[in-house]
């Protein structure tokens, strides 16, 4: 029997995050919000899509990091350079960069992962929003 593999069923939707906003400060956001993180089990490699709203400020800048856990409200840390599929530096923002979507792959080592976008010099408001879809692991014949 062979089976056919579809982008579709593949790649699928793992979860999105609401947007969070930061407003007037340089605080953190974390997505998902709260302690817990994505739940990667059973996926080879998740893609996360930061997408950013209007950026008010004017010499304000965004940087990304992707961290990861071993359980959902554990004490999370980077994930290695090895393990991303693009380089965080690559998916920074700057206060031009309203209504951009940046893209950055993971090969989780570790089943939980989030996402922080921490602002610098930012006096206005910024908002963010982060889409998750993951490479399902197969089992079979291709």
């Amino acid at each position: 029997m062979q089976i056919r593999h579809d982008i579709q069923n593949n790649i699928p939707l793992v979860t999105s995050s609401a947007v969070a906003a930061t407003s007037s400060d340089n605080t953190a956001m974390t997505f998902p919000s709260g302690s817990t993180g994505y739940d990667t089990l059973g996926f080879d490699a998740v893609n996360f899509f930061i997408i950013s709203g209007t950026l008010a400020d004017a010499d304000a800048t965004f940087t990304v990091e992707i961290s990861e856990a071993d359980t959902t409200n554990g004490s999370y840390t980077a994930v290695a350079d090895a393990d991303l599929i693009a380089l965080e530096s690559t998916v920074a923002f700057a206060f031009g960069d309203d209504n951009i979507v940046r893209q950055i792959g993971v090969k989780p080592r570790k089943r939980y992962l989030r996402v922080v976008v921490t602002p610098a010099n930012n006096t206005s408001a910024a908002a963010f929003t982060v889409v998750v879809n993951g490479v399902k692991q197969f089992f079979g014949t291709v």
